[in-house]
């Protein structure tokens, strides 16, 4: 069973921690003259959101630095396939833009290493 995966890549490097939400149901509330009460119209869901954070590792620099682009290249506006930490599959999954608190940091034995955090928008429930 696949997992880890974004359009059937592992680009998400090490120590992988994926957190999932339901964004909030869209709804209309009307209310009329002269009629007592409020009118709520369910428009339907409005996808998932989950938030991945990992670290990205390289034995040189230029290494980290070449899986960080890789993990940057999918910022595109293409939605793709999904496979979470768990192994389930999602469809129509758009990539936010990757956000790196701490920056590089450089081990003696590892080589260098950069922690990230990086939003998925599932475009539909399933």
């Amino acid at each position: 069973m696949p997992a880890n995966l974004y359009g059937g890549f592992a680009i998400f490097g090490t120590s992988v921690q994926m957190t999932h939400g339901i964004n909030p149901r869209a709804s209309q509330q009307n209310t009329y003259a002269g009629v007592t009460g409020v009118e709520h119209i369910d428009l339907g869901g409005r996808g998932r959101t989950t938030e991945v954070r990992g670290i990205l590792t390289g034995t040189t620099l230029g290494n980290l630095v070449f899986n960080r682009t890789v993990l940057e290249s999918y910022h595109d506006g293409v939605a793709r396939y999904f496979w979470d930490s768990a192994g389930y599959g999602w469809r129509n999954v758009l990539m936010g833009p990757p956000r790196y608190p701490g920056g590089y940091r450089r081990n003696g034995t590892v080589g260098f290493w950069l922690p990230y955090e990086v939003a998925l928008q599932h475009l539909s429930q399933t």
